[in-house]
């Protein structure tokens, strides 16, 4: 069973949260290789925090002193960025959801960059942005160069726009 890195913003948007676990985890965790095993397991940054993270991010109600506060954030956000890498360094592919707004999260566009220079493009990037406004440099290109260069230049990178092609994709990764 391979292991994908989901890559995205959407967490912070948590109305969305149900949709993503609907359209893109459910789905990819279903995918059945020929001999009809599991295919895919998803570590999804958000979901996948460990026990003392995420007993020091619920300390965060309890902390009055702004200071303090601020202080203890910043111990968070460094466990954030580390548990994060041990994730992507842990993962056989990573998927970008890059539908975020008019511009592609800064974390997931980290992620991309992160996970592409460590592996040295060996691991596939599949980047999803299903919006159909162009975000990169030239007409017809759906985003900036330095994101599409990593995902096209990783070994099995590629560009999608729906949840089918991705599923397709990922369905024809885990046959071949």
């Amino acid at each position: 069973m391979k292991t994908i890195y989901l890559a995205n913003g959407i967490r912070f948007k948590s109305e969305l949260w149900n949709f993503v676990s609907e359209q893109y985890i459910l789905p990819i965790e279903s995918i059945r290789t020929k001999t009809g095993e599991q295919a895919y397991k998803i570590i999804e940054p958000f979901e996948s925090g460990s026990d003392e993270l995420n007993q020091r991010i619920k300390q965060n109600e309890n902390i009055t002193n702004v200071k303090k506060l601020k202080e203890h954030n910043l111990e968070n956000t460094i466990m954030i960025h580390d548990e994060n890498h041990e994730h992507m360094n842990k993962a056989d592919i990573l998927i970008a959801l890059l539908d975020y707004g008019s511009d592609i999260d800064p974390g997931v566009a980290n992620e991309i960059g992160y996970f592409y220079g460590k592996n040295n493009g060996s691991k596939p990037i599949i980047g999803l942005h299903s919006d159909f406004r162009d975000q990169g440099e030239s007409f017809g290109i759906k985003y900036n160069a330095m994101i599409l260069g990593d995902i096209i230049l990783s070994q099995n990178g590629k560009s999608v726009s729906s949840q089918k092609e991705l599923i397709d994709y990922l369905t024809e990764l885990a046959n071949n």
